[in-house]
């Protein structure tokens, strides 16, 4: 959600501690994404040239940030600059959501 009170870039959570963003990118690149540097928190979904990138953040509110890198496919994520980052503001009042994603290793 990107109310009109937030500068861009920021996702501000509402009732959830879950976002996303859709990014477009070509099918031979690879995408890699961390929430404060940790990667359970984080899940994506590719559907062709689409990735759908998840977080969730902890309970309790809070500033956070969602660094998404992008590299070929095949190449390791190391001491790479982020494509994109967001600022992630939790709702303070939200209870009861999943911490993490399950970490699945192919």
């Amino acid at each position: 959600k990107f109310p009109s009170t937030c500068p861009p870039g920021t996702l501000m959570l509402e009732g959830t501690n879950e976002a996303y963003v859709t990014l477009h990118v070509l099918e031979r690149s690879a995408v890699h994404a961390t929430l404060d540097g940790e990667e359970g928190r984080c899940f994506q979904k590719r559907e062709e040239d689409r990735v759908m990138v998840y977080c969730r953040v902890p309970e309790g509110g809070g500033d956070h940030k969602l660094e998404i890198y992008a590299m070929p496919a095949g190449a390791k994520c190391v001491n790479r600059p982020a494509a994109c980052s967001f600022r992630v503001l939790a709702d303070p009042t939200f209870k009861g959501g999943l911490d993490c994603f399950p970490l699945v290793r192919y």
